[in-house]
C-alpha cells in the first residue's frame, strides 16, 4: 500500500481514537466536572469522529480502490500532488477546527468565528480536490467507445 494511502488510513484511526478519548473525557466532565468543558465541545468530538475518522478513512480507501474498472496494480497510479494537497488541507482544516471551534464558543471568542469558517472552507477545498482527482482517474481509465 502506498505511503500516501497509509497516511490517510492511519490519520483516520488516530482521529477515531482521539474522538473516543475526548468523548470519555467529556462524559467524565459532565459527571464530576474536573475540567470545566464547555457543552459545545461535543461539536468538536463529533467532527473529529465523522470528518477525521470516517470521511478520511473513506478517502484513503477510495484512493486505493478507484477506479474499479482496472486491475489493482494499475489503480495505484494516482497523482501525488493532489492526493497530498487534499490530505494536507483536510487535516489543517480539521485540526484548526478542533482548536478554533471550542475557543469560538466560549465567552469573548467571537473573533474566532471567521477562523471557524476558514477551517470549514479548507476541508471543503480538500474534498473538492480529492473528488476531482478521483473523477479524473476514473475518466482517464475509461476506454473510448
Amino acid at each position: 500500500m502506498p505511503v500516501t494511502i497509509q497516511w490517510y488510513v492511519r490519520s483516520a484511526l488516530l482521529y477515531i481514537l482521539a474522538s473516543a478519548v475526548l468523548g470519555v473525557l467529556y462524559q467524565l466532565d459532565l459527571w464530576l466536572h474536573p475540567f470545566g468543558f464547555h457543552p459545545y465541545l461535543i461539536t468538536v468530538h463529533v467532527h473529529l469522529a465523522l470528518m477525521g475518522g470516517v470521511i478520511q478513512m473513506i478517502m484513503g480507501v477510495a484512493l486505493w480502490m478507484f477506479p474499479l474498472t482496472t486491475p489493482i496494480e494499475e489503480r495505484l497510479h494516482f497523482r501525488l500532488l493532489p492526493a497530498w494537497t487534499a490530505y494536507g488541507l483536510f487535516n489543517v482544516g480539521l485540526l484548526g477546527r478542533f482548536f478554533v471551534e471550542y475557543r469560538y464558543r466560549i465567552p469573548g471568542g467571537h473573533l474566532y468565528g471567521g477562523l471557524t469558517v476558514l477551517t470549514g472552507v479548507l476541508q471543503i477545498a480538500a474534498l473538492v480536490i480529492f473528488i476531482v482527482h478521483l473523477w479524473t482517474l476514473r475518466q482517464a481509465k475509461r476506454k473510448p467507445q
